[in-house]
């Protein structure tokens, strides 16, 4: 049962799975030296954890008792957390590609931007848009990728560093996408197409992830203000 488990990395280079109620360590794992700067991914039919260090390791793990079921190694480090669907694990590398891997660990595609990818990608359910994913590059691109293939669906140049990650979420006229960008200025793309539907500048970089509750959008800004924005329907 993973019902109450917290999943979590550290900078020392280990994977914790919590018991908050019994306020105990369940178990942890080394990952072989590499800080872990982003956060796990939990894919629970599967049954299966992945964990990416700055080392350049992923590791899928069992995430009831922390055993490696198989790991890839990388010359560059991933600041980028995974993220998976019903077929693929997705993942973005400072060596300035996208990388697509099946959950049996083989590598099924491999995307290049051009700059380093330090945002995580951001799936999107199979009713929309036919299984894409969603990433930021220090290119100052957004990319819309299939993943199936990672055949490029749109790129939209956003003009600053996408550090952060996009968010996905559904509107009365679609799905649209959040991005945010260090120059501070904020985006909401199409996810069909790209297309831009609306923007803020902010009076600071943006390193923060945007998040949606409700109708209001919830970004950290480099002034030391958290900002909720409201969103319209126009």
């Amino acid at each position: 049962m993973l019902t109450g488990l917290v999943l979590v990395g550290s900078h020392d280079g280990h994977i914790y799975a919590l018991d908050p109620e019994a306020q105990r360590c369940v178990w942890s794992r080394s990952c072989g030296g590499g800080a872990i700067f982003s956060s796990p991914c939990l894919h629970p039919s599967l049954r299966q954890l992945y964990v990416a260090t700055l080392r350049g390791e992923l590791l899928c793990l069992n995430p009831e008792s922390g055993a490696l079921l198989w790991k890839h190694s990388s010359a560059a480090p991933f600041f980028s957390s995974p993220c998976c669907s019903g077929t693929t694990l997705c993942i973005g590398s400072v060596d300035h590609n996208i990388h697509g891997f099946s959950h049996r660990g083989d590598l099924l595609w491999r995307f290049p931007t051009d700059g380093p990818v330090f945002s995580s990608p951001c799936g999107m359910p199979a009713s929309l848009a036919n299984q894409n994913v969603f990433c930021g590059s220090h290119d100052g691109s957004v990319y819309c990728l299939r993943l199936c293939d990672g055949a490029l669906v749109w790129r939209f140049r956003a003009g600053a560093k996408v550090y952060s990650s996009p968010f996905l979420f559904h509107s009365e006229g679609g799905a649209l996408v959040a991005v945010a960008t260090t120059d501070g200025k904020l985006w909401i793309l199409g996810a069909e197409d790209g297309t831009p539907r609306a923007s803020l500048s902010l009076p600071g970089e943006i390193f923060s992830s945007p998040v949606l509750w409700e109708r209001i959008l919830v970004v950290g800004c480099r002034n030391d203000f958290v900002y909720g924005i409201e969103l319209t329907s126009s």
